[in-house]
Parts: C-alpha cells; structure tokens; sequence
C-alpha cells in the first residue's frame, strides 16, 4: 500500500476569487476523483483551519495499491485537470509518498 500525501498553502486571492472560494472549488474538484480513477483505494481531500508550525489550507490524503497505481493516477487526464487548476492558486505545496 502507498500512502501520498500533499498539503498546499493557498494565495489570499487569485483568479479574481477569494482563497475561500479556491479551496472549495480545489476540494471539490479533487472529491469527483475517486469516481473517475478506478485505481484510488482511500482518498479524503480537507479544508484546513488554523493551525501550529507552517500554514495547510488544503490537506490531501489518499491511498493506492502500489506505486504503479500512484503514477497511473498521477497521469490520469482528470488529476492533470485538477493539477493544473491548483497551480494557478496554491503559493507552497509539500509532497510525502510512502509505502506501508
């Protein structure tokens, strides 16, 4: 089992929308995953609230059978979509993959 992890840091505003409305919109798109890619085993996508240590808006956990599922994921059209939307709103994002 592979464990991948990635937390973000959201940008006050970008794209004439609020952080607010970026994470909701992030979150969303990042749910309807699991129902397209048939290879996510686990998957929870939460809006974060104030914490200790460095700044998470956007915490996503998931699980996949193996890494060949990870990548399969990864290269998925959809998770590009998603991809590609969170790069015009997240300003740090932090990655940790690990098998269990």
């Amino acid at each position: 089992m592979v464990r991948h992890i990635v937390m973000w840091e959201f940008a006050e505003s970008a794209g004439g929308r609020s952080r607010a409305e970026n994470l909701a919109s992030a979150r969303a798109m990042l749910m309807s995953l699991p129902e397209k890619i048939s290879v996510i085993r686990e998957f929870d996508a939460r809006i974060l609230g104030r914490q200790e240590g460095p700044r998470v808006d956007l915490l996503l956990d998931s699980s996949f059978a193996t890494l060949e599922d990870l990548r399969a994921y990864q290269d998925h059209e959809e998770h590009r979509r998603v991809v590609a939307f969170l790069r015009t709103v997240h300003t740090g994002k932090t990655v940790l993959d690990y098998e269990r």
